[in-house]
């Protein structure tokens, strides 16, 4: 009986284990990423070129799910009080909650008019395609905030670490189905995804 006990607590421990590191995947700290972010989005032509006086980015994420809502949050502390600013634009967060998995569509066509970026972070029971193919479609670039993500999903930057520094990903092919053009200087040093 005690063997018996013992081997289900090792199993409870295993999965529940599991379960953990899944879900807690070390990111990249937000401040970092949005650097990363401010710098793409300031150099990118289509954008410098719009008439807005705003760069607006969605900050996709979900409010049940403790490490989305963390990064969402983080985000918004760090940008709150401080504006960022590429040359005359402003970029402006905002948070868009998926609660539901199955209304990801409706959320993002209610949430995304005249959106220039969204940021995707770690989210569970999520069909990242269907973000993915919404953003090629609404023309919206793509930045996933956990490598793990990007890589197992169509969206076109993202943030990982190469060793002990921080690196940017970028997948190309995502970048010009999205309508995006960057110059060749900003992915020098960067790792390409695809």
């Amino acid at each position: 009986m005690k063997n018996i006990l013992i081997l289900i607590t090792i199993i409870l421990c295993f999965f529940a284990g599991k379960e953990y590191l899944f879900a807690n995947e070390l990111e990249v700290p937000v401040i970092n990423q949005i650097q990363f972010l401010k710098k793409i989005l300031s150099v990118e032509k289509k954008l410098l070129a719009s008439k807005d006086k705003e760069i607006k980015i969605g900050i996709i994420y979900q409010s049940d799910n403790k490490v989305s809502k963390k990064t969402a949050e983080d985000f918004k502390t760090a940008i709150n009080g401080t504006p960022l600013k590429a040359g005359d634009k402003t970029f402006n967060f905002f948070l868009i909650d998926i609660k539901n998995a199955k209304d990801v569509i409706n959320i993002l066509e209610n949430n995304t008019t005249n959106i220039d970026a969204l940021v995707i972070t770690q989210m569970r029971n999520i069909d990242y395609k269907l973000i993915s193919n919404y953003s090629v479609d609404n023309s919206i670039l793509t930045f996933a905030t956990s490598e793990k993500v990007l890589l197992n999903n169509r969206f076109s930057l993202g943030v990982g670490y190469k060793g002990n520094n921080v690196q940017l990903l970028f997948n190309p092919k995502q970048i010009a189905a999205e309508g995006y053009n960057f110059p060749a200087l900003v992915f020098e040093r960067a790792k390409k995804v695809e």
